[in-house]
């Protein structure tokens, strides 16, 4: 073989491996104690896998948001920038039952050249992720297509939307069904929070945080193993009831949201116990939710209520 041949072999090996290098790119970010970790591989598309104890407890195939430009937030990611950093505070709320939290993370942020950042943090309690943009113009989102895929058909409690004429609209008061994710019924809508009966006792609270500006997510049956996520449509037409002037939406538009371009998403939050006990007692949600608004906060007594 002639030099220039070799070269030439050479130079498209390299670039035929650095193509594949860039392919299989995998993040990671483990909680504080290195019981949980979060695993994400940056391809043609982001995808979400969260571990404990070294074993697979759910995975997200594709992370995306479909904009109605025909943009999709998360396909043929470019990396711009990763940071990683662990954080330990304590916050002090409000009217809760402990007069204090010891919050404690590790978080990933990988910025991506077309204005957006995925935010990954580590919890030992838990896991979750998010979508930040940072654009000029407004975003009309389609949708965000979420698939939760699990390694067993675990059992999981679920609660139905009862709405009657409308199952995207709901008190959210219903009862939890315990069914096995295949024998989620079909053509319903159970609300969040959901939670996944893991083996050994193990369980997984489904849920999210910061919902401003956002529909909240349903969930539905979608395959074995596997559930996805269902979102109301934008409301086109409202009208008022006739019980308790409730507001009722009468026609839906053809997208989920119009939000500003400047935009933190919901956080997608994944908690994990070892029993319903250490469940109930989770402060995860709290951790995540953004800090109060209001600054004077010395006017807020607890007291009773009464509902007329």
């Amino acid at each position: 073989m002639s030099v220039s041949k070799s070269k030439n072999l050479i130079f498209i090996l390299v670039i035929f491996f650095s193509v594949a290098v860039f392919a299989q790119k995998e993040l990671s970010v483990q909680s504080p104690d290195n019981s949980l970790n979060a695993q994400i591989k940056i391809g043609g598309n982001l995808s979400f896998k969260v571990e404990c104890d070294g074993e697979e407890v759910i995975t997200i195939p594709k992370l995306a948001i479909e904009l109605q430009s025909g943009e999709i937030i998360g396909e043929n990611p470019r990396i711009r920038k990763v940071n990683n950093q662990s954080v330990k505070n304590v916050i002090e709320p409000v009217n809760y039952k402990r007069n204090s939290i010891s919050n404690e993370y590790n978080e990933l942020n990988i910025r991506f050249k077309d204005n957006y950042s995925l935010e990954i943090r580590a919890y030992n309690e838990g896991l979750a992720y998010r979508f930040i943009t940072s654009r000029k113009d407004s975003l009309i989102v389609l949708n965000e297509p979420i698939s939760f895929e699990f390694p067993e058909n675990y059992n999981a409690w679920l609660g139905y939307s009862r709405g009657e004429e409308n199952k995207l609209s709901s008190s959210f008061q219903s009862e939890y069904d315990f069914t096995k994710i295949p024998d989620v019924k079909k053509e319903e809508f159970a609300f969040l929070p959901i939670m996944i009966d893991l083996e050994n006792g193990n369980k997984l609270c489904i849920t999210e945080v910061n919902i401003e500006s956002y529909p909240g997510m349903f969930v539905q049956a979608k395959a074995e193993k596997s559930l996805a996520a269902k979102f109301a449509p934008y409301p086109a037409l409202e009208e008022y009831g006739k019980v308790r002037r409730q507001l009722k939406v009468k026609k839906y538009d053809d997208f989920i949201v119009k939000i500003s371009g400047q935009k933190t998403f919901p956080w997608r939050v994944f908690v994990l116990s070892e029993n319903d006990i250490e469940m109930a007692d989770n402060d995860l949600v709290y951790k995540l939710a953004a800090p109060s608004k209001i600054e004077d906060i010395s006017w807020i007594k607890p007291g009773k209520i009464a509902w007329d």
